[in-house]
């Protein structure tokens, strides 16, 4: 085993990238419209979208965090694949129903049908700021993590500045077609990673009982308590959690779960990245099952992640001799005139350092923070460094559950280790030791990243080209310019000169947005506070639209600017000294409650301002396009009948499509 970068290592990912692009220009070779690069002309089939589905929204965050995650409060992860259902009756009931039958190309026309094209122009402008700063958070977060995994010394930038080149460009060349056959690439690459590290994992456990281990280390270190707080040990036990887990940090059932419930039905009403799959269906029927499909693929991916978590907590428990870093547990002695520890996590513990480690009185004892002074009682027969001399144990309160046999449970660990260091490489240092399963699993870490990027940038040069080139005219001149011909004569044709530049506009603001952030630390909490700030209050003002009648659009839009600024207060306030500002004593908030503030500001200030400012539309206005008015999508259009009298006006029922103003 070495801990060093491997030709595999490099190879591997090297040639997926070289995959993508060839699959990007090989798909887009027949993109001849805007609407063939943007939605593949609704022709793609159910189960390829499906497939690609499960890839959307948090999947590369879920995929690169969730390993160290599920370590610390393992089956709590379990509530992510249930609550992704939670969108279910809204999905079959509204959402195909109402975008199948309008068969919008961007879901925020929607915004124009029940509101005004003001409201839909704010609305897809949020989105679009939001999903960039999103996007650069994510993209940040497998770039980090494949350098750990690959063990290479390559600066973050670079690879931030490769990964996110390469999907923009097959993108770019690929359109939709790239996006969607491209994802399912992706997710057959991570499904192997993920089985070859359950794989790796059961062969070190192998004489301990392989994978069945798994659950009984669990149990043993309560990880299958899915309600409770993980640690109930010592003040020092719980900032140790919090400092590796931003679950263990936040976690509060009634925030965490209202948290995942608002996040799935957000990308299943109001987000185009994830909504794009389904517009691209070729009916209502491939709709509904693309969905089913995703959602159940989703649904198996994220437990086997959640799974490799729990893994390797039964590695570093019950192989920890063999598998855990001594750098990892031990406790350190500070520089008297620094206060920097004399031991980083990249220290080299071992036997031929840990008699100059002893001597600078760099060990401490863990139980008594007394230096150590004889270097010979931290080895162990055979000369190598005893983990359990330098570690912190916690006293194992196993999780209590009904059990059918008088055989007492087997003690697999004897009290929890404390990771003073390495809480964020725990999936990494696995691998790295194996040369050949760090290059798949960086190589799939790597797409998981491009499939969210991928996805995304098709979805914001959607939303450019349609909400605002489309239907507000914005680059409209030097369209004609560019294409030689008159304002007026542009068709799709033409569209499809400005869509492949607007991607590639896109995808480098995405990149310096993320180069931004990777200097200022970026992870996880940075995409949960990001999504928080507009997720919330676009789903606010969709509902008030699907579920309200009176909800007006200068009351729908106001309501929007309030629950972000709701989002942010509740983010951002704690750095406010005012205590009439922040009333919790300066302390943060869970980082799962803003998305609950900012939907809920947004709910309780659209419907009752309505009452106030604008008028609403009349019930016929509304039909096809709020609950209990008529079938979802089936609109009232105006037919103006000439008599000799007056004009007079029929509201007729049409099965037809609102046709939308091309300019």
């Amino acid at each position: 085993m070495t801990d060093g970068p491997s030709i595999a290592a490099l190879l591997i990912p090297a040639a997926c990238l070289a995959a993508v692009l060839a699959a990007g220009a090989w798909l887009g070779r027949r993109n001849s419209t805007g609407d063939a690069f943007l939605l593949a002309d609704r022709s793609l089939p159910w189960g390829s979208l499906g497939l690609s589905l499960s890839l959307a929204g948090m999947a590369a965050a879920y995929f690169c965090a969730m390993p160290n995650e599920a370590y610390w409060v393992g089956l709590k992860f379990i509530f992510v694949p249930a609550m992704i259902w939670t969108s279910l009756p809204i999905v079959l009931w509204c959402v195909v129903p109402l975008y199948g039958t309008l068969e919008l190309d961007s879901v925020y026309e929607y915004l124009e049908l029940r509101f005004n094209p003001t409201t839909r122009a704010v609305a897809a402008g949020v989105y679009l700021v939001g999903m960039l700063l999103l996007l650069g958070g994510l993209l940040v977060l497998p770039c980090r993590a494949m350098n750990l995994g690959t063990g290479l010394n390559m600066p973050v930038l670079l690879t931030l500045l490769v990964t996110g080149s390469v999907a923009t460009l097959y993108t770019l060349l690929g359109g939709m077609k790239a996006t969607v056959w491209t994802d399912v690439g992706q997710l057959a690459l991570m499904a192997l990673a993920i089985v070859l590290l359950l794989a790796a994992i059961s062969n070190v456990l192998a004489d301990d009982g392989g994978l069945s281990c798994v659950s009984e280390v669990a149990g043993e270190l309560n990880r299958t308590n899915v309600v409770t707080p993980v640690f109930d040990q010592s003040a020092e036990w719980n900032a140790t959690a919090a400092g590796w887990s931003v679950v263990s940090a936040g976690w509060s059932i009634w925030a965490f779960v209202p948290m995942l419930a608002i996040v799935s039905i957000f990308f299943f009403v109001a987000d185009q990245s994830t909504l794009q799959r389904l517009l691209a269906a070729r009916d209502r029927r491939d709709m509904t099952l693309s969905y089913l499909l995703g959602c159940g693929a989703f649904s198996l991916l994220v437990p086997a992640v959640m799974y490799v978590g729990l893994g390797l907590l039964a590695v570093y428990h019950v192989k920890a001799q063999d598998e855990m870093p001594a750098a990892w547990v031990v406790r350190t002695a500070s520089d008297p005139q620094t206060g920097e520890p004399l031991i980083g996590p990249e220290t080299v513990i071992d036997r031929t350092t840990i008699e100059q480690l002893v001597a600078d009185r760099a060990i401490l004892d863990p139980n008594l923070g007394q230096p150590y002074t004889d270097h010979s009682e931290l080895l162990t027969a055979r000369d190598e460094v005893n983990i359990d001399r330098l570690a912190t144990r916690a006293v194992s309160r196993p999780d209590r559950k009904r059990s059918f046999s008088r055989e007492r449970p087997k003690r697999r660990v004897g009290g929890e280790r404390l990771l003073r260091n390495g809480g964020d490489q725990l999936l990494w240092h696995f691998v790295r030791q194996r040369p050949a399963l760090a290059g798949v699993v960086a190589a799939a870490l790597l797409l998981a990243a491009m499939a969210v990027l991928d996805s995304a940038l098709n979805a914001l040069g959607t939303v450019v080209v349609i909400d605002f080139h489309r239907r507000f005219g914005w680059a409209e001149r030097w369209l004609a310019r560019r294409c030689g011909k008159l304002p007026d004569d542009l068709d799709q044709t033409d569209e499809l000169r400005l869509a492949r530049p607007v991607v590639g506009a896109l995808g480098a603001a995405v990149v310096v947005i993320a180069v931004v952030v990777a200097q200022f630390g970026g992870g996880l909490g940075y995409v949960l506070a990001v999504l928080s700030l507009f997720a919330g209050p676009l789903l606010g003002i969709f509902l008030l639209g699907l579920f309200t009648r009176r909800t007006t659009a200068p009351a729908a839009t106001a309501a929007l600017a309030i629950g972000i600024v709701t989002a942010a207060w509740a983010t951002f306030g704690h750095h406010v000294g005012s205590a009439a500002i922040w009333p919790f004593d300066g302390k943060p908030l869970s980082c799962f409650w803003p998305i609950s503030f900012g939907l809920a500001a947004t709910l309780a200030v659209g419907w009752p301002l309505s009452f106030i400012v604008g008028p609403p539309k009349s019930r016929r206005e509304l039909t096809g396009l709020v609950a209990s008015l008529g079938r979802w999508g089936h609109l009232l259009e105006v037919e103006k009948v000439v008599s000799s009298r007056d004009e007079e006006i029929h509201w007729i029922e049409t099965d037809d499509p609102p046709q939308q103003p091309w300019r």
